[in-house]
């Protein structure tokens, strides 16, 4: 084990170049291109037993690493924006024939217009072609992630392809500290390729990809279906083992477990703003019925708790707590919901206090008000969560 400075990119590099990977295609594309200078380096040198092939486009770099990876070697190559949009027509190749590949993608922006700067709309555009995508936000975790996915890619149980995605810039070009592991270790830990599926022999000839009647594809493509779920399982098994050897702890279980507590204070905010317009209701009846205003103190006590709730539901949010990429959207609707329901409790708080001068109009007011903000809110988060 030892400390080095790198970047996203060179620390891809470093995790590719210990991981037995025997065969690199490449096509440079910014902010891309260090990685595959580098990889291209570490094999001229000598310091990675593997060829490296410029090709000439990302359509070709993913085709020629699946025809390596069928013959029964560990293959790589990595992209970044419209160059991942050009691989679109392959993609769904590797994931169908099951060809486990792990592929390091460096997010940029896709255009019009033209930009090079991160965005994530480029591995959200292959979401469903049937690779499984994984995030890291620094570039330790784009280490010890590029070793832990080809544990998960290539298992037997799951066996589809995975791209490991970093921010470009942010990630890929920020030097950072980065603990890397023995090379016999780490070797030891991935281990060598071991085809489970589809493996082509000269002396065994076989046909793959070829035409399928509706059922066949169906059935196919719930297999696909079937090894995203394993997944889940197989990744704690690789992270629990790898927490075990180098001490550095990766988990699904916590982010799942924020986004329960987010989604319960939201429903708990929505319905004490809802309660709220009850109350009120039956507030200005005993007002206008001359009764006794014993309704005040539950009032206040739920404007207080919708307002405590919310302000803690926007805190978790703000404090840029990361969910995995099939939350992205909703941690966003989330966010969102959590600024409207404490704007609308600020509110009701604010119209409640100047209706101790204007009772009943104003008290009116903010039931209409109430009942017309959670009808809002209700249809916003009917339409966006669906």
């Amino acid at each position: 084990m030892k400390k080095q400075i790198l970047d996203g990119n060179a620390a891809a590099a470093e995790a590719i170049r210990t991981s037995n990977v025997e065969v690199v295609a490449m096509y440079p594309i910014t902010p891309q291109s260090p990685l595959a200078e580098k990889l291209s380096l570490l094999i001229s040198k000598g310091e990675m037993n593997s060829t490296c092939t410029c090709v000439e486009s990302e359509h070709s770099a993913i085709s020629y690493v699946i025809g390596a990876q069928l013959t029964g070697v560990r293959s790589t190559t990595a992209t970044s924006s419209v160059g991942l949009a050009l691989m679109h027509e392959v993609l769904g190749v590797a994931a169908g024939c099951h060809v486990p590949i792990v592929m390091p993608v460096v997010n940029r922006a896709l255009v019009s217009p033209w930009s090079l700067w991160c965005d994530h709309q480029d591995t959200m555009c292959e979401r469903d072609t049937g690779w499984m995508q994984i995030y890291a936000e620094n570039a330790q975790e784009i280490y010890d992630l590029i070793l832990c996915a080809y544990r998960v890619a290539e298992h037997r149980d799951v066996c589809l392809p995975m791209m490991v995605c970093m921010d470009g810039f942010y990630v890929s070009h920020t030097l950072q500290t980065v603990i890397t592991e023995n090379d016999d270790e780490v070797s030891a830990f991935v281990g060598r390729y071991q085809p489970t599926n589809l493996v082509l022999d000269n002396n065994n000839p076989m046909f793959i990809n070829n035409l399928t009647s509706p059922d066949e594809y169906t059935e196919m493509r719930y297999q696909q279906k079937v090894s995203f779920d394993n997944a889940k399982e197989v990744m704690k098994d690789v992270f629990d083992e790898f927490n075990k050897k180098v001490g550095r702890e990766y988990s699904l279980k916590i982010t799942a477990l924020v986004l329960l507590i987010v989604k319960l204070m939201m429903f708990i905010a929505v319905l004490l703003l809802a309660l709220t317009g009850i109350v009120l209701s039956i507030k200005l009846l005993l007002l206008w019925c001359g009764g006794k205003d014993i309704i005040l103190p539950i009032h206040k006590a739920l404007i207080t708790g919708t307002l405590l709730l919310s302000s803690l539901q926007l805190g978790i949010n703000l404090a840029n707590i990361p969910l995995p990429p099939l939350f992205a959207k909703k941690e966003s609707i989330i966010r969102y919901f959590a600024i409207v329901i404490m704007l609308i409790g600020t509110i009701v708080l604010v119209f409640n206090i100047v209706s101790v001068l204007y009772r009943k109009f104003l008290l009116l007011a903010v039931i209409l008000g109430t009942i017309a903000a959670g009808y809002l809110l209700y249809k916003t988060i009917d339409s966006n969560c669906k």
